[in-house]
C-alpha cells in the first residue's frame, strides 16, 4: 500500500462521504493532526502526534517479543518526534501529514465520536493501514493523552463486514465466563454505529499477554469455551454451518457430514458455544489464562469440538 492509497483508506474510515468532514493532506509539521508512518515493508501506521508517542508505538504489536518491539519504537520515535520525512535507507519515517476538517457544523470524525460517546480520556488514536480486502475491518487503538492504549475499536467501514462486527459485539455481551477460569475475553466497553456502520469497543488485554504458539489450549479452556451443552438431532447440528458456508460451494460436503453424524450419533449431537475462528493468531497467554479475541464467527450452538477441528 502506497501513501496515496493509505490516505484514501483513512479518509473513508474517519471522514466518509456524507459525514460533513474532509481529510486535508500536506499539513506542515506541528499542525498535522495525523501522521502516517511508513516502513520499507510498506506497513503504514496512522498515529496522532503528541506526548507519549514512543509509549504508543511500544504498545503496537505488543504481542511480539520485547526485543523486536524495542527496535521498532526506537526507529519510529526518533523519526516521528523529529517530524522528518523518511530518508533513503531508513526503515521508518513520516510519509504523510494530515488533518480532519469539518465542513458541516457539529461533524466529528470516528475517533472523536468514540471518545465523546464512551467517555474516553482522549481522541488520540493509532491505526495500522493494510491492503484492503473484503474482510478488512479497521481497528483503531484509542490512546490516552500520554499515549497509553485505553480501548480498541473494530469498525465495519463497509457493508460486507457489518454482520461480522455485530456478531462480535453480541458475543462479547452474551458470553458469561467464570472470573476464576482459564479462558478470558476482551472487556466490552460498548457498541454503536458511525455513519450507519457498526463498531465494537473493548478494553486492552493485559500487557503481560503473549502469542500462544501452535500448542492447542488446555482441555479446561475448551470446556469453558463450550459452556453448558445440549443435545440436538444431527440435521440441526449442521444448520449453522450450512448457512455460513453457502457461499463456499461445499454444501455437498456438509450433507455428507450430516449423514455421517446421523450414523455415528443416531441419538443426537452435543452442541455448545463456538468461537468460529479458533486459531493461534486469535489467542494469547498470560500465566494460566488464555485470552481469545475476534469473535466475529461466534455461534451459541455448534457441534462440540468443532473449534478443535478448525485449529
Amino acid at each position: 500500500m502506497d501513501p496515496g492509497e493509505a490516505i484514501g483508506v483513512l479518509e473513508e474510515i474517519l471522514a466518509p462521504p456524507g459525514s460533513g468532514l474532509e481529510l486535508v493532506s500536506n499539513q506542515p509539521p506541528g499542525r498535522a493532526q495525523i501522521l502516517i508512518l511508513g516502513t520499507r515493508h510498506r506497513v503504514l501506521l496512522a498515529v496522532t502526534p503528541g506526548a507519549g508517542l514512543g509509549r504508543a508505538l511500544w504498545s503496537h504489536n505488543r504481542l511480539r517479543a520485547p526485543r523486536e518491539r524495542v527496535k521498532r519504537v526506537a526507529l519510529a520515535s526518533v523519526s516521528a518526534l523529529a517530524g522528518i520525512a523518511r530518508t533513503p535507507g531508513s526503515r521508518l519515517g513520516v510519509v504523510g501529514r494530515l488533518s480532519v476538517r469539518s465542513v458541516e457544523q457539529g461533524a466529528r470524525p470516528l475517533n472523536r465520536v468514540l471518545a465523546d460517546r464512551h467517555g474516553l480520556p482522549s481522541s488520540r488514536f493509532m491505526l495500522v493501514l493494510r491492503p484492503v480486502d473484503r474482510h478488512y475491518k479497521p481497528t483503531l487503538t484509542l490512546l490516552s493523552s500520554g499515549g497509553k492504549p485505553v480501548a480498541f475499536a473494530k469498525y465495519a467501514w463497509r457493508a460486507e463486514t457489518a454482520a461480522m462486527v455485530r456478531t462480535e459485539g453480541q458475543a462479547l455481551a452474551e458470553l458469561q465466563l467464570p472470573h476464576s477460569g482459564e479462558l478470558a475475553i476482551p472487556e466490552l466497553i460498548g457498541t454503536g454505529e458511525f455513519e450507519g456502520n457498526p463498531y465494537v469497543l473493548t478494553r486492552p488485554l493485559t500487557s503481560k499477554a503473549r502469542r500462544s504458539g501452535r500448542e492447542l489450549p488446555s482441555e479446561q479452556v475448551h470446556r469453558e469455551l463450550l459452556g453448558p451443552l445440549r443435545t440436538a438431532p444431527a440435521a440441526e447440528a449442521t444448520n449453522d454451518l450450512r448457512a455460513a458456508d453457502a457461499s463456499c460451494r461445499s454444501s455437498s460436503l456438509l450433507e455428507h457430514a450430516r449423514d455421517l453424524l446421523v450414523q455415528v450419533w443416531p441419538r443426537g449431537v452435543a452442541l455448545g458455544r463456538s468461537h468460529g475462528d479458533w486459531t493461534p493468531w486469535n489467542l494469547a497467554v498470560s500465566g494460566s489464562t488464555t485470552y481469545a479475541w475476534d469473535w466475529e464467527h461466534y455461534a451459541r450452538w455448534r457441534p462440540a469440538g468443532v473449534d478443535i477441528v478448525h485449529w
